[in-house]
This record gives structure tokens, C-alpha cells and sequence, in this order.
């Protein structure tokens, strides 16, 4: 039997993050490497997501593998993932044919609509939940940096979310999230900067989130989703 859960959620914590830049040191590459482009413009790219602010305000960091196939904007270019590989492997080449000088502004995922002006991410209205899919492939990610190697730092706060059924037993296939008024899907505008974004007037409140396999709830036994939102 599959259930749809509509769930209106009035508060929520946003975890935002800024932009740092780490060096990339040439000896980190492996030796078997892609050799970088011949021209336009290439950057390395990596990216983390914050788990927790510790004691005295340390914060802790998990870092995010690229899927194989990603593009990102870059001042409203877009930049392809390259196979150049190196010895830290959240860390991927990223390049484009057009010439382009720094600063950089960096948007993931791409968004056509996106400039130098005005960087956009778009968040998508339906996400599939699978092990299979990577979930940078719908996380929204920011950077900004004069250098050409960039952390990309996250634009969505996560949180768990428990399921149980009311009674017998359910297979839930699909999870409708709903928050009001406050925008979590469609295009926003981004603050690479300060790691912050606005929604832009197609921003939408609701998000469905669909479970190819199925989780199995009883009213003993529950499922907890892992979500994130902006």
C-alpha cells in the first residue's frame, strides 16, 4: 500500500556557510593525470558540506565527491568536469573554452539563467532519493574566489525526517514537503560571497521528494529520511 505524506513544516534551521580557498599544490596530481587544457580557462573545484558548529565554534566539515558528469556556473559560463583526477578526490578540474579573469563566481548546479550580475542556482521541485544518485546533484553549492582552486560551500541546511505509519503497514514511495510562505524550490539568486541567497519571483514553497525503492513503516517500526532544504 503507498501512502503520501503531506508535511508542512514552519520552522526550519539553515546552516549557512562562507567561502574559503585552499591551494592546490601541482604535486598532489597523480602522474597518469589529464593534462590541463591547452586553453580557455580551467579551475579545480571542491566542495563540503558543514555537519556541525563544535565547541567554541569549530565547525565540521564532510567533504562531497563529484559525480562523474557535472557542470557548474562560472560568472554565468558553464563549466564542465573534466577526468583529471587527483590525490584528494573531492577535489575535480573543472574547464570551459572562453578566456575568462578572475575574480570567479561560482554557482553549482548550472543555471542558464545565471550571470556575473547575478548568479542562480536552480532547486529542483522533485528529487529522487536513491543510493545511486548523488546528492550534490540537487544540493545548491556556491563559491568565490581570485584563485583558481575553490571549496564550494553549501546553500541548504539538512535535517532527518522519521516516518511511521498511523496503522498496519506501509510502503511510502513518495514525500510531499510543503512550508507556507518560505520558498525552498525553483531559482534563487545567490550571494557567492556571503554564502547566502534570495528566492527568485518562480520560487515555489514545496518540494516532492520520490523513493524509487520504497521505505516500509509500521507503527513499531519507523524510516527516517535525510533531507535538505534551503
Amino acid at each position: 500500500m503507498k501512502n503520501i505524506f503531506l508535511l508542512s513544516l514552519l520552522s526550519m534551521a539553515v546552516m549557512m556557510g562562507c567561502v574559503d580557498d585552499i591551494s592546490g599544490q601541482p604535486d598532489q596530481e597523480k602522474p597518469d593525470a589529464e593534462a590541463p587544457a591547452a586553453s580557455g580557462t580551467s579551475l579545480n573545484l571542491s566542495m563540503r558540506y558543514m555537519v556541525s558548529s563544535g565547541e567554541g565554534g569549530i565547525e565540521s566539515y564532510t567533504p562531497i565527491s563529484w559525480p562523474e558528469e557535472a557542470s557548474v556556473s562560472v560568472n554565468g559560463v558553464c563549466f564542465t568536469k573534466t577526468a583529471k583526477t587527483f590525490a584528494d578526490t573531492t577535489l575535480s578540474q573543472f574547464v570551459c573554452e572562453e578566456e575568462m579573469a578572475s575574480p570567479y563566481y561560482v554557482t553549482s548546479p548550472y543555471a542558464e539563467n545565471s550571470s556575473i550580475q547575478s548568479p542562480k542556482v536552480n532547486i529542483q521541485t522533485m528529487q529522487i532519493l536513491a543510493q545511486d544518485i548523488p546528492v550534490q546533484s540537487f544540493l545548491p553549492f556556491c563559491g568565490y574566489s581570485e584563485k583558481n582552486t575553490i571549496v564550494l560551500r553549501h546553500l541548504a541546511g539538512g535535517f532527518s525526517l522519521p516516518l511511521k505509519s498511523a496503522g498496519g503497514t506501509s510502503v511510502i514511495t513518495k514525500v510531499v514537503l510543503s512550508t507556507g510562505d518560505t520558498k525552498i524550490a525553483g531559482e534563487f539568486e545567490v550571494d557567492c560571497v556571503n554564502a547566502t541567497m534570495t528566492p527568485c519571483e518562480d520560487a515555489t514553497s514545496q518540494i516532492t521528494f520520490m523513493i524509487p525503492n520504497g521505505e516500509i513503516v509500521t507503527p513499531e517500526q519507523e524510516a527516517v529520511l535525510d533531507l535538505y532544504l534551503p
